[in-house]
Order: C-alpha cells, then structure tokens, then sequence
C-alpha cells in the first residue's frame, strides 16, 4: 500500500514524497511527518527562489537605499530547514530493494552531502 502525498505538496514535492516512501519504505507516523515538514520547505524555497529569479537579489526603497529582496531570506531559512528534516530523517545511507516486512537493509554510501564533518566514513 502506497501512503499518499499530502495535499499540501506541489506536484514536484509530491512527487519526491513517493519516491521517498517508495524507496525507504517509510511506514511510521515521525518518518512522514518529518519528511512531509521537509518537502514543505522544499517547496516554500523553490518558491522564493523563482520569485527571486524574476524580480532580482535586491529591491531599491523610495528613499534609495538598496536592500535584499525579503525572499532571499525566505529562502535561506527554508533550504536550511530542509536540510535539517533530511537530516534528521538520517537518509545519508542508500537502501536496496526490500526485504520482507519492515525498512530496507542499508548499504553504506562512501560519500554523502548529509554526513557530519568529521563523522567516519564506516
């Protein structure tokens, strides 16, 4: 049984969400909600940053004064979350197909974006 994407993910975000639950075989009520909390993220950055790509870095206030466009904050912040739901989400291993019932066994990855500086690669 495929759990559904929430209502409030774009197409692209819910897309991931399948893929996600799909291949990590996500079942439990903290792994969705984390990665649900994520893909929101996701999605408020893709926002900002099409905005930002349509109206620029910067906006110029009446009086002059150059200041950064209010999404470049919105992005920042919502790409950290992002990161951090992933992290917490502990994806930094990459699963093989399923076994019977339960998650995936995992198999190490060499290298990954997730992994903390100065974590052993195992």
């Amino acid at each position: 049984m495929t759990i559904k994407p929430p209502a409030s993910l774009s197409k692209p975000a819910a897309d991931l969400w399948t893929k996600f639950v799909t291949q990590y075989a996500l079942d439990d009520i903290a792994s969705l909600t984390l990665l649900e909390s994520a893909l929101n993220s996701w999605d408020r950055a893709q926002r900002a940053e099409m905005r930002l790509r349509k109206e620029g870095l910067t906006v110029t206030l009446r009086s002059g004064y150059v200041r950064p466009h209010s999404c470049v904050s919105i992005a920042r912040d919502a790409n950290k979350a992002f990161l951090a739901a992933m992290r917490a989400l502990d994806f930094d291993e990459a699963p093989k197909p399923a076994s019977k019932g339960g998650r995936p066994a995992y198999l190490p990855v060499a290298s990954s974006p997730f992994r903390k500086i100065g974590q052993p690669n195992d």
